[in-house]
C-alpha cells in the first residue's frame, strides 16, 4: 500500500513515527540516519529550455563539455559538495542475503589479465580498478573473492556461465547480450569510455572502423551506428589496419588506447572520444546462481560513491 506526501521531510517522518514500513526517496535525500534496504537504477537530471530558444540547449552542451574537458571530475566533485553526506546510508540486507553471505564459499571472478588501468596483472596480483571495487564489496558483505586471470573474453564468458556462484567482471553493460548469453547483469559499475584511435594525416571523416570481435562489444552497440564496423581477431591486426589505410579508425577503450599511443610505432595516430558509443561495464551472475548474489552485490556496488570510483580510477593510472 502506498503513501503520497508532499516532500522527502515527510516521507522520512513517516518512517521515524511508525506511520511507514517502507520509504522511496531520491539519492539525494539525506539517508545518513537510516539504512537502504535496496536501491534502483541512477536516473539523469536535465536542463529543459524553450521550444521557443533551441539554440539554449547546444550551448549548454557545449559548456558542460568544456568543463568536464578542464576539470574531468567536476560532476563527481559537485555532487560530493551537495550531496555527498546524504548518499552513504549503511546496507542492510535480508535474512536470506546473510545465510548467503555466511554459508558462501570463495567466489570466483574471471577477469580480464591485460586492460590497462580496469583490469591487469602486477607481478601475479590481480589490480586496478576492479580490483578495489572488489575489495570495497568484499569489506561490505563479507564475501571473498578468488580471482581468475583470463585473456580470452569469449572463453571467459563460457566459464563464468559453467560456474554456478561465480562473477564476470568485465561485461559490457547491454542486458539483450546478457540474456542471450545466459548472464544477469549487475548495476553499473562505472562508464566504459571508447575511443577512435586513427592517422594523424586521415583527411576525411571516420567512416569505416576496426573493432576487436572478442565478444565484449554488444552486437546491438555494433549495429546501431552509422559506420562500417569491420571486425579483427587480435588488437595488432586491427592497428595494422588503421596504419595502411584500409581503415579509417580503430574503435578501443580509453586507457588501452593512451598505452598505445604511448608506444613509439602508434606515434603517427591520434585519439578522439567515439562519442556515438555509449557503454557502461556491468559484472555478470550466472541465471542459475542464487539470486542473492545478485543483490548483494548490486547493494554493495551502489553503496561505493562515484568519488570513491573516482579515487580507486586515479589509484590504478
Amino acid at each position: 500500500r502506498f503513501t503520497q506526501y508532499n516532500d522527502s521531510e515527510q516521507v522520512l517522518q513517516a518512517l521515524v513515527h511508525g506511520n511507514a514500513d517502507l520509504a522511496l526517496v531520491s539519492s539525494i535525500t539525506d539517508t545518513s540516519r537510516f539504512s537502504i534496504v535496496s536501491q534502483f537504477s541512477v536516473h539523469g537530471l536535465y536542463i529543459a529550455v524553450s521550444p521557443e530558444r533551441p539554440e539554449l540547449a547546444p550551448a549548454f552542451d557545449n559548456a558542460v563539455q568544456q568543463l568536464i574537458t578542464e576539470y574531468p571530475n567536476y560532476e563527481n566533485d559537485l555532487f560530493e559538495s551537495y550531496f555527498g553526506s546524504y548518499s552513504q546510508g549503511s546496507i542492510t540486507f535480508t535474512q536470506n542475503e546473510l545465510d548467503f553471505i555466511n554459508r558462501s564459499p570463495v567466489i570466483n571472478v574471471y577477469v580480464r589479465k591485460k586492460t590497462p588501468v580496469l583490469s591487469y596483472l602486477q607481478g601475479n596480483k590481480f589490480s586496478g580498478f576492479i580490483r578495489s571495487i572488489f575489495d570495497s564489496i568484499s569489506e561490505n558483505t563479507g564475501l571473498h573473492f578468488r580471482f581468475i586471470p583470463e585473456t580470452d573474453n569469449r572463453l571467459a564468458i563460457e566459464e563464468t556461465r559453467a560456474d554456478r556462484n561465480s562473477i564476470n567482471a568485465y561485461i559490457a553493460g547491454d542486458f539483450g547480450w546478457a540474456e542471450d548469453n545466459q548472464l544477469h547483469l549487475t548495476h553499473a559499475v562505472t562508464d566504459y569510455p571508447l575511443v577512435f584511435l586513427y592517422s594523424k594525416k586521415l583527411d576525411h571523416t571516420i567512416h569505416s572502423v576496426s573493432y576487436l570481435d572478442n565478444g565484449f562489444l554488444p552486437e546491438s552497440c555494433i549495429r546501431r551506428t552509422l559506420y562500417r564496423m569491420i571486425p579483427f581477431p587480435t588488437r595488432e591486426k586491427a592497428l595494422e589496419a588503421v596504419t595502411r589505410g584500409t581503415t579509417d579508425a580503430f574503435l578501443i577503450n580509453m586507457y588501452a588506447g593512451q598505452q598505445i599511443l604511448s608506444q613509439k610505432r602508434y606515434h603517427s595516430l591520434m585519439m578522439s572520444p567515439a562519442d556515438t558509443f555509449k557503454l557502461n561495464l556491468s559484472f555478470g551472475v550466472p541465471l542459475q546462481s542464487d539470486r542473492e548474489l545478485l543483490s548483494v552485490i548490486n547493494k554493495a556496488l551502489r553503496n561505493i560513491s562515484d568519488s570513491e570510483k573516482t579515487n580507486f580510477l586515479r589509484s590504478a593510472l
